[in-house]
């Protein structure tokens, strides 16, 4: 999976065994994050048959929470009351 994505973005920076940072900033001046993220999501799934999380942010810890408010928006099955 790393090296899937370390041949999409250049300054890959691995934080874990299923975990790694980008700098987006040449991505971004291109193309859309949101189509980029899904593109990395296509590639993995394609060659791995995994599935991966994508979120970006303008730091590392703001990128994983978005990355897990998504995830959990798609599995929370209760209505919010506000």
């Amino acid at each position: 999976m790393m090296s899937i994505l370390g041949e999409m973005v250049l300054d890959q920076g691995i934080y874990s065994i299923d975990e790694s940072f980008f700098d987006m900033t040449d991505v971004a001046s291109y193309m859309p994050l949101e189509k980029f993220g899904h593109q990395m999501r296509n590639r993995v799934r394609m060659k791995r048959g995994l599935t991966i999380g994508v979120g970006f942010g303008p730091t590392k810890t703001l990128a994983m929470l978005a990355m897990l408010a998504n995830h959990t928006a798609k599995k929370w099955t209760q209505q919010m009351a506000w």
